[in-house]
């Protein structure tokens, strides 16, 4: 697989713990790579510092995405939304799967306030993985989540290869209707025609008769 799918990052709602200086900050990735995340959280993390990271990986039968609630799970809330079927190379049958590195956070910037709170973006780097499963597990879930999307793409063209040939013959059939209606038109101009020529032509005939 290349580096550039590697690095590729999915938008995708999980729950993440991160514990820094002794406090556990609770929230959910906004996107996610094999090489780290990117979350939104309530609290200031310089740029650098290392942080203790828990991701929890939907298994066979939940879902990911956009969240309508939470429930406690694992410490964290679960993010409820569409259901999904991992690989058939995932065997972990278990309803959530936590993933736990080591980071660091190489971005962090403040993006709104509000009267009590800052909310602040931070990106954080996978340095290192408890153990490696951990590492695996992850490397799985991006290489679903990237069939998924090759899947999603392939779909998505098919979809609009059908709109678009769909447009072709509605295009088709109106500019078939516009071609009938001028000719139904012209057929009758021609016939008002050819019937006001044969009432001069009968005019002219019983004017000739009347001479006789």
């Amino acid at each position: 697989m290349s580096e550039n799918r590697k690095e590729h990052r999915f938008k995708v709602v999980l729950p993440i713990r991160i514990t820094y200086g002794g406090n556990e900050i609770i929230s959910r990735t906004e996107n996610l790579s094999r090489l780290g995340t990117y979350t939104e959280i309530n609290r200031e993390i310089p740029t650098g510092e290392n942080v203790d990271v828990t991701l929890v990986l939907p298994a066979y039968g939940f879902g990911y995405g956009k969240p309508n609630h939470c429930s406690p799970t694992h410490g964290l809330g679960y993010m409820e939304s569409q259901t999904i079927a991992l690989p058939a190379y995932t065997q972990d049958l278990s309803p959530t799967e936590e993933v736990k590195c080591q980071g660091n956070v190489f971005r962090s910037a403040l993006l709104r306030q509000s009267a009590t709170n800052k909310y602040y973006g931070v990106g954080i780097f996978f340095m290192v993985f408890t153990e490696d499963k951990h590492r695996e597990k992850l490397s799985d879930f991006i290489e679903y989540l990237a069939v998924k999307e090759e899947q999603e793409i392939k779909v998505g063209l098919k979809r609009r290869r059908e709109k678009e040939e769909t447009e072709k013959i509605v295009k088709h059939s109106e500019e078939f209707y516009v071609q009938e209606e001028e000719f139904r038109k012209e057929s009758l101009n021609l016939l008002h025609k050819i019937s006001s020529q044969l009432e001069e032509i009968n005019r002219l005939l019983q004017a000739e008769n009347k001479k006789q």
